[in-house]
């Protein structure tokens, strides 16, 4: 687990200044965990995981001269928030925080005060969802990731690429699918890691081919199979990746068969959507309409034409799980230093990892680097239109 003490970044907040200033905007408002997480070098704003609004402290930013920044918290959060979750800032920035006691039946009012007193009575624009703002960060700011990023995520990658692999390898024959979710759990809290997505789906209920998004249950035990699926966040970034396990005793040559050529099939998607993502043919080869139309031919190439109407097929990732999905006719770009999780799934199986893409070294183009690696995990080869990869395998036990 990394050390690292979150507070927040003059650099991003200049940068989005920037961008402010582009779209007539002269204060913001950010309510969104991920961008709190972002411009704090990965402090937390929530206090519940299942929220994506920031309830424990939102920040002010106003394009001035000095830039100002308001934390706005409350009377409950406001200590911790400062020394631990980058409501501070060491120079650069006019920095206030305002505390407002989480008892007084004015506190809207006291908070708009707040707001207005710094703004001068300007126009605020939110980070809400498909707002002016959202769509400037979403789109231009929070996907890239810097070199300090890229090393927290390295290491959120390992981590939750060994938990994963330790839990698959381990759990006993016969667990319900909650114990084994539990323990994922337990493995991923303890480095630190919040668990954003936990799927498991074992023996009849991974071989329903409309249910894509298993929530464990405490019925249903693996006899023969089980796929486990994780989201894991740290410093505001997040990893996803899914691995499929068999036992060897309980899966008879026919079974293995069609595991087998459904799990190529999804590997292949994958591998088909990482191949055009770092192709040389320009910005249009990047595409995510592009990406997902390879993917959707390799579905066909491998039998299961048709398949990706069952499920999404991942996309962007980063401070959110997902910035947009490969959907066809899609326009948004995958660009140097930023981060993939496709998850393309096929009739029992799934081939799912977090990818940082990377300027090539040798020549026009992208590279992908697997960051959930689980060191020890068979692997197969992979090839779709000259790029091989290798991707993980079912692992029989």
């Amino acid at each position: 687990m990394t050390d690292h003490k979150p507070s927040i970044n003059v650099d991003k907040v200049q940068l989005l200044c920037l961008g402010m200033r582009s779209k007539g905007i002269k204060a913001a408002l950010i309510t969104q965990t991920h961008n709190y997480s972002w411009l704090t070098d990965g402090g937390r704003s929530w206090v519940g995981l299942a929220t994506e609004n920031a309830t424990a402290v939102q920040l002010l930013i106003v394009d001035s001269e000095p830039t100002k920044v308001i934390a706005l918290t409350n009377s409950i959060e406001a200590e911790r928030v400062k020394a631990e979750e980058g409501a501070c800032v060491e120079g650069g920035l006019q920095f206030e925080v305002v505390e407002i006691p989480w008892h007084d039946p004015a506190a809207g009012s006291k908070r708009q005060e707040a707001i207005d007193a710094h703004t001068g009575g300007a126009k605020v624009e939110s980070d809400a969802p498909n707002s002016a703002l959202s769509q400037l960060l979403d789109a231009s700011l929070t996907p890239t990731l810097s070199d300090d990023e890229i090393a927290r995520y390295r290491a959120l990658g390992r981590d939750c690429g060994r938990v994963i692999e330790h839990v698959a390898r381990t759990f006993p024959k016969g667990a319900t699918e909650a114990e084994i979710a539990g323990m994922l759990a337990s493995g991923l809290v303890s480095l630190g890691i919040d668990t954003t997505v936990l799927l498991v789906a074992a023996d009849t209920r991974l071989e329903n081919p409309r249910f894509r998004h298993p929530l464990p249950t405490t019925g249903s035990r693996a006899e023969r199979k089980c796929m486990l699926v994780i989201g894991g966040r740290r410093h505001g970034l997040i990893c996803s990746c899914t691995r499929v396990v068999a036992f060897a005793d309980a899966t008879p040559d026919p079974a293995r068969l069609r595991l087998a050529s459904a799990h190529m099939a999804a590997c292949t998607a994958e591998v088909a959507a990482l191949q055009t993502v770092g192709g040389s043919g320009g910005e249009e080869a990047r595409e995510a309409g592009a990406v997902f139309a390879a993917m959707a031919a390799a579905y066909a190439k491998g039998g299961f034409e048709g398949e990706w109407k069952l499920h999404h097929q991942g996309g962007l990732t980063g401070f959110k799980a997902r910035y947009w999905r490969a959907m066809p006719g899609a326009k948004e770009l995958v660009q140097g230093r930023q981060a993939v999780a496709f998850n393309p799934s096929c009739q029992g199986s799934k081939s799912e990892d977090t990818f940082l893409i990377l300027p090539s070294q040798s020549g026009p183009g992208l590279i992908a680097e697997c960051l959930t690696v689980s060191p020890s995990w068979p692997t197969l080869e992979v090839t779709w239109e000259g790029l091989t990869l290798p991707r993980y395998d079912i692992l029989y036990r």
